[in-house]
């Protein structure tokens, strides 16, 4: 019985390193993200646009500096839960086309944005993609869609430092029930910088790539 333990255990480590070495060394290329993300200022700061300081008229005139883009800004007004969203928006160019949005949430007609959110096109950008290039997540809330005893698909609220939200989603037609590397990234949004951390209080830990379990929902 020791025996087996121990070649179970052996097994174990090297599943888990073979996934290690699959994420990371198969990632020492570039990225086609990299030319979207990549900022010569920290977190929530891109290309020296910062959620929290930079106005709608600032952006407007910072994004023809930074290439490769698609310049179509266009301003759109969006009714959220008696909220009111501005966004100037533009499409930026690297392998495939991402978009890009400086968002206010608020009623007011001046001040300065609140958020950047970037949308990668489907599966261009994966949770493990997010792991290199902002390190160690600081939490996830998680949750699993269902329609009566049906699932439909897994979703995922993924935190790191620099006040980056990461959301994700495991496709329906995969039918898996985990938090893996390959789950596809919808929106990347970088929150202004406040006194208090852009998520609830009772955020759970991150505790790696893992299944859930069954009492998982929403």
């Amino acid at each position: 019985m020791g025996r087996l333990l121990r070649w179970g255990l052996l097994i174990w480590v090297a599943v888990m390193l073979s996934v290690t070495a699959t994420l990371f060394i198969g990632r020492a290329a570039a990225h086609p993200a990299d030319a979207v993300l990549k900022s010569d200022c920290e977190t929530p700061c891109w290309g020296g646009i910062v959620p929290g300081q930079t106005t709608f008229e600032e952006v407007e005139a910072l994004i023809p500096t930074r290439e490769p883009f698609l310049r179509f800004p266009v301003y759109s007004v969006i009714t959220r839960f008696r909220t009111v969203d501005r966004e100037l928006c533009w499409n930026i160019q690297a392998a495939r086309t991402w978009k890009g949005c400086a968002q206010r949430e608020t009623r007011r007609d001046s001040g300065p944005i609140t958020h950047l959110q970037f949308n990668p096109p489907a599966g261009a950008f994966t949770l493990g993609d997010a792991l290199i290039h902002y390190g160690r997540p600081v939490g996830a809330f998680v949750c699993v869609r269902f329609s009566g005893r049906v699932r439909l698909h897994v979703t995922a609220d993924v935190y790191f430092s620099g006040n980056v939200q990461v959301r994700v989603y495991n496709p329906p037609a995969q039918r898996q029930r985990r938090i893996g590397p390959d789950m596809v990234v919808s929106l990347v949004r970088y929150h202004r910088l406040t006194d208090t951390p852009p998520y609830r209080f009772d955020l759970p830990a991150w505790r790696g790539f893992q299944r859930l379990q069954n009492n998982v929902g929403c």
